[in-house]
């Protein structure tokens, strides 16, 4: 944020001079540029955290889904079996077609 800041003042203490329009215009679109720049380095330290924050919410998702695991188990497997069934034969009737 501070250097944003910064960088308005200068382009404002700038124009404020009272140089030529064209050189005014320039000198906004050379700090359109930076801003860019500073966007994508931001970009890149964001993909940093968000790789901390995928790797912490991995291991919680892990974690959810051993719960849901647990909770499937008791309530029972009979049903699980029926279904990997169920998608054997359907595979053996496509082989068959």
């Amino acid at each position: 944020n501070s250097r944003r800041s910064r960088s308005r003042r200068k382009s404002r203490r700038k124009s404020r001079r009272g140089r030529s329009h064209r050189k005014s215009r320039r000198s906004r679109g050379r700090t359109g540029r930076s801003h860019r720049k500073s966007r994508r380095s931001r970009s890149r330290t964001s993909r940093s955290h968000r790789k901390k924050s995928k790797n912490s919410r991995r291991s919680r998702s892990r974690r959810k889904s051993r719960r849901k695991s647990r909770r499937k188990s008791r309530r029972g497997r009979s049903h699980r079996k029926s279904r990997r069934s169920r998608s054997r034969t359907s595979r053996s009737h496509r082989k068959k077609s």
